[in-house]
């Protein structure tokens, strides 16, 4: 019982932890974060919390250096992609692409 509890407790916290960003090392202690969102703010948020996560671990606080903002294109409509997004058999597209360069200072 004490395990299953413990193992419940670790998947939550990880679960409460997890971002959709992608945090990419460059040289120089740089680094790139890329997050994927249906709105700019969403992937803006998600691509700041890459940064945070990933400084945090080094007890530092990160610092944006560039930001880029991206539209990704969208496929042409179809009338059995619409039946499927209304029914919600499937998720509603990526809108947007958010890169930051950060440093941990």
């Amino acid at each position: 019982m004490r395990k299953s509890i413990a193992i419940t407790i670790t998947v939550l916290a990880i679960a409460g932890c997890a971002t959709n960003a992608t945090v990419i090392p460059q040289t120089g202690g740089i680094y790139k974060t890329i997050s994927y969102g249906q709105t700019q703010p969403i992937a803006l948020n998600d691509a700041l919390s890459g940064a945070e996560s990933q400084c945090s671990r080094l007890k530092k606080r990160y610092e944006v250096s560039d930001q880029k903002d991206e539209t990704i294109p969208q496929v042409p409509n179809t009338v059995l992609g619409e039946m499927l997004n209304k029914s919600g058999l499937i998720n509603p597209p990526v809108d947007y692409r958010v890169t930051l360069t950060f440093t941990c200072v």
